[in-house]
């Protein structure tokens, strides 16, 4: 889901743009949770746990956090919310070498 997003921004407003706009989400992302690792739970050697961070970007590409869930719903509701959810697991598992 997120490439076709890229896709569809890189189509519409040029690849530097949308470069700038995911540059700033990626940071967006750090901030938020430098600010809060002081109060994380960091005691779990062999696990991790999963965010889901809902982003606005109004009409500048300013990414806007709307909210982060702790535990994000993976029930899918639709075919292109199934893809994404496989695939976000997929990388998730990637990651972890599993």
């Amino acid at each position: 889901m997120l490439n076709r997003m890229r896709l569809y921004l890189t189509s519409k407003y040029g690849f530097d743009k949308t470069n700038v706009c995911f540059g700033r989400i990626q940071d967006l992302i750090i901030k938020t949770m430098e600010a809060v690792q002081k109060v994380m739970h960091t005691d779990r050697n062999h696990s991790f746990e999963l965010y889901g961070f809902d982003v606005l970007l109004d009409s500048q590409f300013q990414p806007w956090l709307l909210e982060v869930n702790g535990s994000p719903s993976m029930t899918a509701n639709t075919a292109t919310d199934f893809e994404l959810k496989v695939g976000l697991l997929d990388d998730a598992l990637s990651i972890v070498d599993f």
